[in-house]
């Protein structure tokens, strides 16, 4: 765009912002000018309206000031005359008052007479009770005394506004007393609105608040006055008109009447005309100064600007002669001239410079070691520069023909490509690019920054590439060792963390597969089938994985290599769609075999460092997981312990309160009644023989009574005869208590005697295991072996009862198996539970003997 136009451009537009901040600015002045004085006249003219509806009253409240003061109307309400009525209350009087409704009250505020008058029938017709209501209460005289009790309004009968006046009636002139009140009303219709228009001059409507059939713009003002406490709105409904409305509240201060009223916009009107003659002298105004601007600056700058312009060309076009500008006058054209002078001489000295620091780059770039190249705009030549270059035998290459570009270059040509198109557009960039050079390997850092004359225009590339070979293998090298050394601390944190055993296998398997980038890694526990099966696993789900065959041919692995590789073959004996493979670390081999399979796609190679880092990795796996389990283990038995230590205080205080409970009702009983049968009568008679007997009787019940008790607390025949008479008196005992046929099979038990601790064991262990048969297994029959070896004794207690679930009952720690098993572990022995739901109980103890334990 030349300088002429823009110029013009920027003198119209100035001149018509300039034309629209005026206008803008008169608008906002004059428009709020010109909207007060229409707000203001629009008041004016609902405040006439209002004047004119309020005159309808003055009528009325003269005729009512009459009748109040006639005395006829006195001795009507006191002696109820008909002679007021023929005078005062007939239809051609009603109408010829423009009366429609007349109503007179007494002192008490109860309608005496009237209501509202039918013409057509010539006679009264009183007010239903919900309008006569309304007119006690308004109306109703709160102070006989008083002389303030006139009121006027409307009120709306039969959905029609009813204008009313009351007056107050005395007793006598001396207005002392009042007697009652007279009441006149007249209904506000279609020719009073009209009336009212023509007072106003302008067109009245009238719509009730209570009523549906409003038009749209009352219902907008109804709206506006139910939600504020205004009682005129002002609604615009075209360009040149607008609506005003007024609020009339009925006698109870309810809205009851609404009254619109459509005027011209006379001022609104007139405004838009001004507003139109100010904005069309405004654009010729700046049009006429624009066109003058214009003028002056084409004379005083532009001319001369042109002639600076063709100088220029003309020594741009031969720039070896030494050519200047023309410099005439002295002022800012001027002096851009003699600057443009100067800087052609300062370009001629650059020039100069310029030769030597060419000169000097490129005995700099002939020193480094780096490679250094360019590329042109076009992304078509690449040259190289540099000693470096020159001893790989990089040569310059024709980028547009493929078959040219060397093989060590071909290779990563694409990606190259990508980076220099990026770099042409304005970016810098930086990165890593592997190349192979005969039979080695390189790696280079590449750096690319665009070549960009002074004029902002890209010309090329410029790159240089350093070898940092050494230094990526260095880095990959420590990454790795960083790598391995942070999988040995994560793994490490787990004993520390105090996970359970499950979370920590599952937590090896996690970061072991993570680290070798497995897309499954599992671990194993060996079967008695010599299977592995999985316990824990990441990245699939248990139940998804084969168990792992243990083969001959790789138990020699298994058992002596620290890590190994083997085929989904060799793992699952089978052939597979997709060929994988996995690194085997095996872990605890021995009775309880467990062994980390990590899944990968490809043949791993493992290097003797790798191998290294993978024995470290199981080794530490197999602590981690050796001291969890441990560790829980301890856990355990703590919580145990304390369950037991409970148990133990629940046990002591319920054995007490039984024994206190037997005491005093079975045993306090008894000594009571003997004590009775004893004590000689008031005659001092002694006891006959019958009574003899009866006390004997009792003081047999007690024996027996305290014997059963001592048995119960601890029986003797276990310490006195030994476990298998002990056991047998408890098995007769626990059937006639309970109804259970116990099968008892003792073997190798006559006349053998053990110590007091494996005795009372067997037997506590016995009793409460017989006790949850008969509380939870629902039998008529328990099987109960005890088989004494040379070195061990064996409880078995078995039952075809109900059953139960033992993860769910470990979860709930039951203190009597746990009682059970802490007694047994304390004589460091063995308890099995073997249970299902609905298949029975069976509880397998074995307790060590030493050759002093047995008699």
């Amino acid at each position: 765009m030349s300088l002429r136009r823009t110029t013009i451009i920027t003198v119209f537009l100035t001149f018509l912002l300039l034309v629209v901040v005026l206008t803008i600015s008169l608008q906002m002045v004059f428009s709020r000018h010109f909207q007060y004085e229409e707000s203001q006249q629009n008041i004016l003219n609902m405040q006439r309206v209002q004047a004119a509806f309020d005159n309808n009253f003055i009528l009325l409240n003269y005729l009512a000031e009459e009748w109040a003061n006639l005395p006829e109307i006195r001795t009507f309400i006191n002696e109820e005359s008909e002679e007021f009525l023929q005078r005062h209350i007939q239809a051609d009087v009603l109408q010829e008052l423009n009366l429609d409704a007349m109503l007179i009250l007494d002192s008490d505020g109860e309608s005496f007479y009237g209501g509202v008058y039918d013409f057509e029938n010539e006679m009264f017709v009183i007010f239903d009770q919900g309008t006569d209501a309304d007119i006690k209460e308004v109306f109703q005289v709160e102070d006989s005394e008083s002389q303030n009790t006139n009121r006027l309004g409307i009120m709306v009968v039969d959905n029609q506004p009813l204008m009313m006046v009351s007056k107050t009636i005395f007793t006598d002139e001396r207005k002392t007393q009042i007697r009652g009140q007279v009441i006149l009303g007249r209904f506000f219709d279609e020719a009073d609105i009209q009336s009212l228009a023509r007072q106003v001059k302008f067109p009245i409507e009238m719509g009730l608040v209570n009523t549906g059939d409003l038009t749209s713009d009352m219902n907008i003002a109804r709206n506006y006055f139910l939600n504020s406490s205004e009682d005129t709105y002002m609604l615009p409904v075209s360009e040149f008109h607008i609506a005003g409305f007024i609020l009339i509240d009925d006698m109870k201060e309810q809205p009851a009447l609404i009254l619109r009223a459509e005027q011209y916009r006379y001022v609104a009107r007139n405004a838009d005309v001004v507003l139109r003659y100010m904005l069309l002298a405004l654009i010729v105004s700046a049009t006429v100064f624009a066109a003058i601007i214009f003028g002056g600056i084409e004379q005083t700058v532009l001319s001369r600007l042109s002639r600076l312009t063709r100088e220029v060309q003309v020594i741009a076009g031969n720039p070896l002669e030494s050519r200047r500008v023309t410099v005439d006058r002295k002022d800012e054209i001027a002096s851009v001239g003699a600057n443009i002078n100067r800087m052609l001489d300062a370009l001629e000295t650059s020039q100069q410079e310029r030769n030597a620091l060419q000169q000097q780059i490129v005995g700099i770039v002939e020193s480094v070691e780096d490679i250094i190249f360019t590329i042109d705009a076009n992304l078509s030549k690449l040259q190289f520069f540099g000693t470096r270059a020159q001893q790989l035998g990089l040569r310059d290459t024709d980028l547009n023909d493929e078959d040219k570009i060397p093989l060590y270059l071909r290779e990563s040509w694409q990606s190259h490509r990508e980076a220099a198109q990026r770099v042409i557009k304005g970016e810098h960039l930086m990165y890593e690019s592997s190349t192979r050079f005969e039979a080695d390997t390189f790696i280079y850092q590449i750096s690319m920054s665009p070549l960009i004359e002074k004029s902002g225009e890209i010309t090329g590339i410029v790159g240089v590439g350093r070898d940092i070979s050494q230094t990526k293998q260095m880095e990959n090298s420590l990454q790795q060792r960083y790598e391995e050394m942070k999988v040995l601390l994560d793994i490490s944190h787990l004993f520390l963390k105090q996970k359970n055993l499950a979370e920590a296998q599952t937590t090896i398997c996690e970061v072991v597969g993570n680290h070798f980038g497995s897309r499954m890694c599992w671990l194993g526990e060996r079967n008695q089938e010599g299977k592995m099966i999985p316990i824990a696993a990441h990245g699939v789900e248990i139940t998804e994985i084969i168990p792992a065959t243990i083969y001959e041919h790789l138990l020699p692995y298994y058992s002596l290599k620290p890590v190994f590789v083997i085929s989904s073959l060799d793992l699952n004996g089978r052939f597979e769609e997709d060929i994988f493979y996995s690194i085997v670390v095996p872990l605890n081999w021995g009775n309880q075999s467990q062994v980390l399979y990590v899944y990968v796609d490809k043949m791993p190679f493992l290097d003797d460092q790798k191998k290294q880092f993978a024995a470290s990795l199981g080794g530490l796996c197999e602590l981690v997981l050796t001291n969890t389990r441990l560790l829980n283990q301890v856990k355990t038995s703590q919580e145990n312990l304390q369950e037991l230590s409970h148990q133990l205080v629940r046990v002591h205080e319920e054995e007490r309160r039984n024994l206190a409970r037997e005491l005093h009702d079975e045993i306090g009983q008894y000594l009571t009644a003997l004590k009775l049968r004893l004590v000689k009568d008031d005659g001092g008679k002694v006891m006959n023989m019958e009574q003899m007997e009866e006390a004997q009787g009792l003081v047999n019940e007690l024996i027996r009574k305290v014997r059963q008790m001592s048995l119960d607390l601890r029986p003797s025949m276990l310490d006195d005869l030994g476990l298998l008479p002990a056991l047998e008196w408890y098995f007769e005992r626990y059937t006639h208590q309970t109804g259970i046929a116990v099968d008892f099979d003792p073997q190798e038990l006559e006349q053998k005697r053990f110590t007091n601790e494996i005795e009372i064991t067997i037997f506590r262990i016995t009793q409460e295991s017989l006790t949850n048969v008969a509380r939870h297994a629902g039998v008529v029959k328990v099987y109960v072996q005890l088989i004494a070896f040379q070195d061990s004794l064996e409880l078995m207690i078995e039952d075809e009862g109900t059953g139960f679930n033992l993860d769910d009952q470990k979860a709930g720690s039951s203190s009597g198996l746990t009682g059970m098993a802490e007694r047994t572990k304390l004589l460091q022995g063995d308890m099995e539970i073997q249970t299902r739901p609905g298949q029975g109980t069976r509880i397998l103890v074995r307790l060590p003997l030493r050759q002093e334990e047995t008699s």
